[in-house]
């Protein structure tokens, strides 16, 4: 089984002291970068999109998931700043 881990897409300039920087949007080289993720793996055998709920990680998968014809699932422990050990627990091992 293959697994595709990416970033997010471009989504414009951190800045650490906005409390609300998990709602930050792609920006439009980003639209451009996800629509290209959609094309580049629409084909490929993919049954489950998981992301951050962070904001730019989802729209970075959007076209992907829409072209897929599949939800996305939204998990917490994939936000930034989440142990990388936690990763695994709620994905379940090997389910991806």
């Amino acid at each position: 089984m293959t697994t595709y881990l990416v970033r997010h897409a471009s989504a414009g300039s951190r800045d650490d002291a906005d409390p609300h920087d998990h709602e930050r949007a792609l920006d439009e080289v980003g639209l451009v970068q996800a629509e290209k993720l959609a094309a580049w793996l629409q084909h490929e055998p993919i049954r489950r999109i998981v992301a951050s709920p962070y904001l730019r990680c989802v729209q970075s998968v959007e076209p992907l998931a829409a072209a897929c014809g599949l939800e996305i699932e939204h998990v917490d422990t994939l936000a930034e700043g989440t142990p990388v050990e936690a990763w695994f627990t709620p994905l379940g091992t090997g389910a991806l």
